[in-house]
């Protein structure tokens, strides 16, 4: 599931964050980005339950050193 999620400054110069709904693919959350780009705003597709190679692994060794310093 992937969906976009917008940025945009409001009248008096706030960054105003949306979350979107959720699409089934990434094309078709990628289709609404680009749409919502030419209307000028900042876009990005975020996906739900993405797994990276790597990630969280420093959080992850700073958390075993929090709790082995507690020891």
């Amino acid at each position: 599931m992937h969906r976009v999620i917008t940025r945009f400054r409001d009248r008096h110069g706030k960054i105003i964050t949306e979350h979107g709904p959720w699409h089934p693919t990434r094309a078709e959350a990628e289709y609404w980005a680009d749409l919502l780009e030419v209307l000028g705003y900042h876009t990005e597709v975020e996906t739900q339950g993405e797994y990276r190679e790597g990630a969280g692994e420093d959080q992850d060794q700073d958390l075993a050193k929090a709790l082995s310093s507690m020891a």
